[in-house]
């Protein structure tokens, strides 16, 4: 593995409306390699808010078993799906999921700007709770009503996402895989292709670094499930080392 150097991250948190968005990532380094095995954690905090058993059980559904939607469509695991993607280019990427038992609440000094510091909690939980430090990586699902979004920092090896599950009082946001996708990506090197003007930067409008702008595109599509219609574009696949 690695070693991890410090990561220039922005610190402005996209807000989204019937759309799942992260904050712009810029990297330098990443930890990920082209074939490998990585097993993470995922931690459940809140703060004023919790998810109900149900809403919690739902999310981890969607994210360790492929299920099919009322149309008969697969909704893919993060396992099923990066593993796919990853075979289109050749590459051998094996994702599996453990979640912590315990929701852990957060305390204001590790909330920033709306968001988590993720300079300071991992470090929190990895002390606080030794057996996370078992895992390859830490992904933090933040519930936090009103808000879809999330912040990756390869230095701590850990993202965090919003489970957010009502945008507006008119749209519904069931689903949080492709956001957190997008979120894992970034600590394989993936890069944010929000802007569709940007020639340099313009993938398929529907390359998972771009799910910013193409669910505006398709909204009722997909409302943040992780299908088939979401790609890895060569762009991104050479951002992950998948390609030369």
């Amino acid at each position: 593995m690695k070693t991890l150097k410090t990561l220039l991250l922005s610190a402005t948190l996209g807000l989204a409306l019937a759309f799942s968005s992260c904050v712009p990532f810029f990297n330098s380094n990443k930890y990920l390699e082209r074939d490998g095995d990585y097993n993470g954690i995922v931690v459940f905090c809140y703060d004023d808010h919790r998810l109900t058993s149900k809403e919690i059980e739902k999310n981890k559904n969607e994210l360790i078993n492929t299920h099919y939607d009322s149309n008969n469509l697969p909704i893919f695991s993060q396992q099923e799906w990066w593993s796919k993607k990853a075979e289109e280019y050749g590459a051998k990427f094996n994702l599996s999921l453990d979640f912590y038992p315990n929701e852990i609440k957060l305390t204001k000094e590790f909330i920033l700007d709306g968001g988590i510091n993720l300079y300071n909690f991992p470090s929190y939980l990895r002390k606080t709770y030794p057996e996370i430090n078992n895992y390859e990586f830490l992904a933090i699902i933040y519930e936090k009503h009103g808000f879809s979004g999330g912040k990756s920092l390869s230095s701590t090896k850990s993202f965090y996402i919003y489970s957010s599950f009502i945008v507006s009082e008119k749209i519904e946001q069931p689903f949080i895989g492709d956001n957190f996708a997008h979120e894992f990506a970034h600590l394989g090197g993936a890069t944010d292709k929000y802007n569709p003007d940007d020639s340099t930067n313009n993938p398929d409008k529907f390359d998972l670094m771009r799910n910013g702008s193409f669910n505006q595109e398709t909204i009722g599509m997909r409302n943040g499930a992780l299908t088939e219609q979401v790609k890895i574009s060569e762009q991104t696949a050479r951002e992950l080392g998948w390609i030369e």
